[in-house]
């Protein structure tokens, strides 16, 4: 028997990143560690008119979930499993995860809830707040008051990329590190500012690949 099934508002919105991980990758993960869902291998993904994995949701649910069965579901059709819970995905994104009661709860929600508003809105502020937990509480007063708010801005906006790691992060302050040399190295006057400038830049850059690290459950 599946341990649940995960409601989403539409197919893309299942495949909607949520701090570089697709929504349904991510809402799975915390169905599978917890506890009192635990003794299934599987998990139902629903949406209305079905669901189509993406290819880097595909890809995800391989790397941190290579043991887990994904079942593919449409509440339109009225073929949920009897006895499991079906709960609002974005719920469960927040750590409140809500079951709907019956099938009537669910024909209610498929109702109500999939109309023509923007769906994928309700998943960036959860997006947002877990770049914003990957801070470290060990960071210097300079470090976690100035750098590591614009590293985070930096981190938000490139996890919504699929196929973000860390190494991109990792490239990214290295290229700006050759930037720097170059500008202190051949750029004179002019360049000794513009290497002061990259300096920082660097300094600031240097946490984004800890964060998307962090944020994607990757090593950096």
């Amino acid at each position: 028997m599946a341990r649940a099934v995960l409601l989403f508002y539409s197919s893309a919105h299942a495949n909607r990143l949520v701090a570089g991980i697709p929504a349904a990758v991510r809402a799975s993960v915390i169905l599978h560690q917890s506890e009192e869902l635990a003794g299934s291998d599987a998990i139902i993904v629903a949406a209305p008119g079905g669901w189509e994995a993406s290819t880097w949701a595909k890809s995800e649910f391989a790397r941190l979930l290579p043991d887990l069965r994904i079942a593919i579901g449409n509440p339109e059709k009225k073929a949920l499993p009897e006895g499991v819970p079906v709960m609002d995905a974005v719920s469960v994104l927040r750590g409140e995860p809500v079951v709907l009661a019956n099938s009537d709860a669910v024909a209610h929600w498929v109702e109500e809830d999939t109309q023509s508003q923007d769906h994928t809105a309700t998943l960036r502020p959860i997006g947002c707040n877990i770049v914003k937990a990957t801070r470290k509480t060990s960071a210097r007063l300079v470090s976690r008051h100035l750098h590591r708010p614009i590293s985070r801005a930096i981190s938000t906006q490139l996890l919504r990329l699929p196929g973000i790691t860390p190494m991109h992060g990792t490239a990214l302050a290295a290229f700006a590190a050759v930037l720097m040399a170059a500008c202190l190295l051949f750029g004179g006057a002019t360049g000794l500012v513009a290497g002061a400038l990259l300096f920082h830049a660097a300094s600031v850059i240097d946490g984004v690949d800890g964060e998307i690290a962090r944020a994607t459950r990757r090593s950096s």
